[in-house]
């Protein structure tokens, strides 16, 4: 992951800091294996920890279920805008 992270400029760890006046509303799995949950931490961090919905899922279970949250993430939407 060190090495990734320093050859690549264009990945969240380099840009999040860009972003910290940005409202951010951050969806993690706690159980995703594709987007490791520590960097989904790291990247918490790095964004100067906005609000943040923890699901104790997967990557895919996580992507696939998102409609059912769809109202509440439009309301978070609509408040942050």
């Amino acid at each position: 992951c060190g090495a990734y992270i320093r050859a690549s400029r264009l990945d969240p760890f380099h840009t999040a800091p860009m972003m910290l006046r940005t409202p951010v509303l951050m969806l993690h799995g706690a159980r995703d294996e594709i987007v490791p949950a520590a960097s989904g931490d790291a990247l918490y961090e790095r964004l100067g920890r906005p609000e943040r919905w923890v699901f104790e899922v997967g990557h895919e279970l996580l992507i696939w279920r998102l409609d059912a949250y769809a109202d509440d993430i439009a309301d978070w939407l609509e408040s942050a805008a």
